[in-house]
């Protein structure tokens, strides 16, 4: 996948949807494409985390220990997942699994952070999306019907 290729994509991801073209070419030069089969597992629910992925091609699905149902299946390109990793180093909250032959951008955490050193206005903007990501998530969940 080409540096240009990589960037169009990143325009989709949510975190990354405030930065310019400069900014944008900037990660996908620390970024890279990974291919997965059907029912290669990505990666395992506690694994330490990396960095985030961005969907390209194909299908995912996660699933948690203990769950009485399996997560959302991904499938709408420039989806991102695991964008908290990309700032704090923690397990992987779930397991994720490709459900067809699948094409990710992985964004791994060490690159990102130098970036962030080295480009403060550019953390700024992605931290700011991420936080916007969280709370989103955490409403979604706040106003589910649990039972």
């Amino acid at each position: 996948m080409s540096l240009d290729e990589i960037t169009a994509i990143l325009k989709l991801a949510d975190p990354f949807q405030t930065l310019n073209e400069e900014q944008l070419k900037l990660i996908g030069f620390v970024s890279d494409s990974r291919k997965l089969a059907a029912d290669e597992v990505l990666f395992s629910e506690g694994a330490i985390a990396d960095g985030a992925y961005i969907l390209v091609t194909g299908a995912l699905q996660s699933t948690h220990e203990g769950a009485k149902s399996e997560g959302p299946i991904l499938r709408e390109k420039g989806t991102t997942f695991g964008e908290l990793a990309l700032i704090v180093d923690k397990p992987r909250p779930a397991s994720v699994t490709a459900l067809s032959n699948t094409e990710l951008v992985f964004v791994p955490r060490k690159h990102f952070k130098r970036l962030m050193e080295n480009y403060p206005e550019l953390a700024s903007k992605v931290a700011a999306r991420i936080k916007m990501s969280i709370s989103r998530y955490v409403h979604a969940l706040g106003s589910a019907d649990v039972h």
